[in-house]
């Protein structure tokens, strides 16, 4: 009888098969027969049938290989490529994990298990092929891409901006780049690195209104108002049927000061689309900061008429009141001994006032009020 050493050294010389072969055949109820290297011819074909689209002819073609030569990298790669293109994930992801095991060093299988993986909602899987794929050869661009946005959604927004930043080195610059890399700077509060690529998005996308408008808000909800201005402008310029964008406008005008140009975007707002009741508030804000407190007043009761049980209808309430006061204060003709109240004073009211108009900085750009937006936008 022979030891199993013996019979793989006698099946080898008499087979000629490749080591993990004779191995295989020579463990109990393996027919060491059927068990054959793949014919290059076989994996030619069998790559015919899945670029013309017949995967059930390459898979009855590529399952046969298996069986005879188990551990043919192509194979098993090209098996599992066919079986994610009909949605069939757990055995894809088996066939490219075997792939992978068979040729470790590859990044194009780690890479091709990776979005795979991704489509199977295997994310931690994903995100550690991924990651070998590109410590391999880090100057895939679009592999870096597509793992910087994984760990972006994973909440991992330092590593995020790693790859994100290293796929914009290694030449990938389209805005989905620019724009979750700036986003993800100004987040890590890196505003320096943020602005400078928001700003180079603006720059190669100078005719693209959504570019414009999604850069400006995201400066507007990090509260540099100086830097959200040309790009809301020009979001409009491109644009002027978008109401969001024309708020956007009236209401960065507005923190800036600049009440007669808010006032001139909220008056042009007005006259393309029914007012939304925050464009009511600000223009109401507009009226009383310019010392127009008959408008003022009138805006502001009707906003609280509207919608009594709004959270911020407490904030009108005592803007309305001060409102008030400053108009009947400077239509008395009698000089009153109690202290006046100063058309500054409207200031220690703007912060809860503000808070309302700015509540989507707390927010992401998908998840706008639908209040006052006409849509509620899609992830960029």
């Amino acid at each position: 009888m022979f030891h199993l050493t013996e019979y793989a050294v006698w099946f080898r010389h008499r087979s000629g098969l490749p080591l993990v072969l004779f191995v295989i055949a020579s463990l109990p109820g393996i027919d060491a027969r059927a068990l054959r290297p793949a014919d290059p011819q076989q994996i030619k074909q069998a790559k015919h049938y899945l670029d013309a689209g017949q995967l059930q002819q390459a898979e009855v073609l590529l399952n046969e290989i298996v069986k005879s030569d188990p551990a043919n990298f192509d194979a098993h790669r090209l098996l599992g490529l066919s079986y994610a293109q009909e949605r069939r994930f757990p055995e894809a992801i088996g066939h490219l994990e075997k792939a992978v095991s068979l040729r470790p060093e590859s990044p194009e299988a780690l890479k091709e298990l990776g979005n795979v993986c991704l489509e199977g909602h295997e994310r931690v899987k994903a995100i550690g092929a991924l990651a070998r794929s590109v410590t391999l050869e880090p100057g895939q661009a679009a592999v870096q891409y597509t793992l910087g946005m994984t760990l972006l959604d994973a909440g991992d927004d330092q590593t995020a901006a790693l790859h994100l930043g290293l796929a914009r080195t290694y030449g990938l610059k389209h805005s989905g780049v620019l724009l979750n890399l700036g986003r993800v700077y100004l987040k890590l509060h890196r505003t320096d690195e943020g602005v400078e690529v928001l700003e180079e998005l603006l720059r190669v996308s100078p005719g693209d209104w959504r570019s414009q408008l999604d850069v400006g808000k995201m400066f507007f909800d990090n509260f540099l108002y100086e830097s959200a201005k040309p790009p809301l402008v020009r979001a409009w310029e491109l644009n002027h049927d978008s109401y969001e964008a024309g708020f956007y406008v009236a209401l960065v005008h507005y923190l800036l000061g600049e009440q007669t140009e808010s006032l001139a975007a909220l008056i042009e707002l007005k006259g393309k689309a029914e007012q939304t009741l925050e464009a009511e508030n600000l223009l109401g804000a507009v009226y009383a900061k310019l010392g127009q407190t008959d408008e003022a007043t009138a805006i502001l009761k009707k906003a609280m008429e509207e919608s009594p049980d709004r959270p911020d209808c407490q904030h009108r309430t005592r803007v309305l009141q001060l409102v008030t006061a400053l108009s009947r204060t400077s239509r008395s003709p009698i000089r009153s001994k109690r202290p006046v109240l100063a058309p500054t004073s409207i200031c220690s009211l703007e912060r809860p006032l503000r808070s309302d108009f700015t509540s989507l900085r707390r927010r992401s750009c998908w998840e706008l009020p639908a209040s006052w937006t006409p849509t509620i936008l899609k992830r960029c």
